[in-house]
């Protein structure tokens, strides 16, 4: 082999001098930040951000991670070279125990093939039939609780009660009326048991797999009762089909199951698993964090208010009508900016890689953070104010498509994007219709960051029927 001229050999050197480790958060002997971690995984990267900008290592027990938060990070790995950072990492398989195989959480071309087969049933252009559900779902559960305000209830746990109200909205956007109360009760206990766990997961994988970690057999009963609540919806379905297109309906057509297709079976069933995981938290966090953001800004919340008088009259909401309610979508975009749900994102590199100048180790675990991401000064100026005119006009916001991730980017971004939003306009036009409320209490509210970013204590919405 030729030995390289003057010039490569002063380029090679250059390209190596050029490369970079960023700033190490190294922790503790031996387990590194996994103490901080446990107690509480937003403040510690939050503060390693701070302490060392957008690109940090961080040390968790024997790995060496890295946390990314400039756009330009965001771009490349989940846009520009999502084949390298991908979901195939024991921190996705942790999701898997839960949700199976869906579109949330694989890669490669087994997600390829799946999202294809789902794409067309889940276009803005086939969801009439439901949005028709979830607007009458949505309106059913809001007349009964103004029925229960105008008895003398003056009062709701928001956060929770956004939950529950999201959960039957959705699971019968799923299911039509295959669900009993029962179940119901019972799929939401299952989710909370499983959701305990598969927070423990997040961080203890990268601990050696013959460390006990406790709640395993809590877990696995959990996933028994999902499982066998949705393995029985979706026979009953396959023997009865229903003629109104509900979410299991499209994921039937995206996946049609012949006799004894037992993959088939098994994709619906994640798909419905993932589904369900991703309404739990993703759109009642949503609606929770908009109606304290509009509470602790009164003024915004009566442009709001009059955006909803004049666009609907007091009239139901509908497919059509919650779309003109644009400065009502903006404040749950801006919402979504500063309580993002999935406050956290992470990817494995499968080869060496060089982002942005900093060398990437193949088998480095990669960590992106959408909380800190959307607070970036340098796209988002005054990023802690609540500002829903970000997101209107022809100037909108983000300035860079990295900047803002509540619904991911790239090939991953959510399928259930459109859907989501306008579940959210409908609720909202719909609420403000029927009440006035505000905030029993003006102390500030603590955060709690699990798979998703909550309030750390309940927050008590006062209500007044209209």
């Amino acid at each position: 082999m030729p030995e390289p001229s003057t010039h490569q050999a002063a380029d090679q050197t250059s390209s190596r001098l050029h490369l970079s480790q960023p700033p190490l958060a190294a922790g503790l002997p031996l387990v590194g930040l996994i103490p901080q971690l446990f107690a509480d995984p937003l403040r510690t990267l939050t503060e390693a951000w701070r302490q060392h900008g957008d690109a940090v290592r961080l040390r968790i027990g024997p790995s060496e991670c890295y946390l990314f938060t400039h756009p330009d990070h965001v771009q490349e790995i989940l846009v520009d070279k999502a084949q390298i950072y991908t979901k195939e990492s024991s921190l996705w398989q942790a999701a898997q125990a839960l949700v199976g195989k869906g579109i949330g959480t694989t890669d490669g071309e087994f997600w390829r093939k799946n999202r294809r087969a789902m794409q067309p049933q889940f276009h803005r252009s086939r969801l009439d039939d439901l949005s028709t559900i979830v607007a009458n779902s949505i309106r059913e559960l809001l007349d009964a609780l103004h029925a229960e305000v105008a008895q003398g209830r003056r009062s709701i746990l928001l956060f929770k009660e956004m939950r529950r109200m999201v959960s039957q909205v959705f699971l019968r956007a799923m299911f039509g009326s295959a669900i009993s109360p029962r179940e119901l009760d019972d799929l939401l206990v299952a989710l909370k048991d499983s959701f305990e766990r598969v927070d423990k997961l997040l961080w203890t994988s990268f601990l050696p797999p013959w460390l006990p970690v406790p709640g395993q057999r809590r877990f696995r009963d959990a996933v028994q009762v999902i499982d066998s609540i949705v393995y029985r919806i979706i026979r009953e379905r396959l023997a009865q089909p229903a003629e109104n297109d509900d979410l299991l309906n499209l994921l039937l057509k995206s996946f049609p199951i012949q006799s004894g297709d037992q993959n088939a079976l098994t994709q619906v069933r994640d798909e419905i698993a993932t589904m369900i995981v991703g309404t739990q938290d993703g759109p009642s966090l949503m609606l929770g964090w908009s109606l304290t953001l509009l509470c602790q800004h009164p003024d915004l919340q009566q442009i709001a208010r009059a955006e909803v008088g004049a666009q609907l009259h007091g009239r139901a909401v509908t497919y059509e009508s919650a779309s003109a309610l644009v400065y009502t979508r903006a404040v749950l975009e801006e919402a979504l900016r500063l309580y993002v749900p999935l406050w956290l994102t992470v990817r494995l590199a499968v080869t060496d890689d060089v982002m942005c100048g900093i060398r990437v180790p193949r088998g480095s675990f990669v960590f992106l953070c959408p909380y800190l991401t959307h607070r970036h000064s340098q796209f988002w100026p005054n990023p802690e104010d609540f500002d829903p005119s970000r997101f209107l006009g022809k100037d909108a916001a983000p300035s860079h498509r990295g900047a803002y991730l509540p619904f991911g980017l790239g090939p991953h971004l959510c399928i259930g994007k459109h859907i989501g939003l306008l579940f959210g306009q409908m609720f909202l036009g719909e609420f403000m219709q029927r009440f006035r409320f505000r905030l029993e209490s003006h102390a500030p509210i603590e955060l709690k960051a699990m798979v998703s970013l909550q309030p750390k204590q309940d927050v008590t919405l006062h209500l007044e029927a209209m």
